[in-house]
């Protein structure tokens, strides 16, 4: 009984590794907020020809790391100031998808309204699409660019 025992012990600790990382690459995994100080020169620079522009754009150069960047920039007259309160993502049939959780509010010095926001987006080799979901409704990139 110990042998066989004993010669499993390699299998289930393959087993139990492939398991763990397996969950190490669920959730949120699949996205990483960083800060604009962490980006490389180009990235940054991509960064600031957008400061200005409302909306989801996408930094994707070749073989380079990729970045989602989400910004408010502007609030019309009168209107509410939108943030982004949550966002989500996960990889199912080769497919990355991002879930955005948007609120607005009236109050345009509410601690909640921030600067624009920027997401790595990890583990490109598990997924050859993105589709991004704003409140539940699919939306798409205002600008993707290297």
């Amino acid at each position: 009984m110990r042998w066989t025992v004993w010669r499993l012990r390699p299998g289930l600790a393959f087993l139990a590794a492939v398991l763990i990382t397996g969950c190490t690459m669920s959730g949120d995994a699949y996205v990483k907020e960083v800060q604009l100080q962490q980006l490389d020169k180009d990235a940054r620079l991509y960064v600031e020809r957008i400061r200005d522009s409302d909306g989801l754009f996408l930094y994707s150069p070749a073989g380079e790391r990729q970045y989602l960047i989400v910004n408010y920039a502007s609030v019309a007259n009168g209107e509410k100031a939108p943030y982004l309160e949550k966002l989500t993502a996960e990889v199912r049939e080769e497919t990355l998808k991002i879930e955005l959780e948007e609120r607005s509010v009236s109050d345009v010095a509410d601690k909640r309204l921030g600067d624009m926001r920027i997401y790595r987006l990890i583990g490109s080799q598990d997924y050859s699409a993105i589709r991004i979901y704003k409140n539940g409704t699919e939306t798409s990139l205002n600008s993707a660019g290297t």
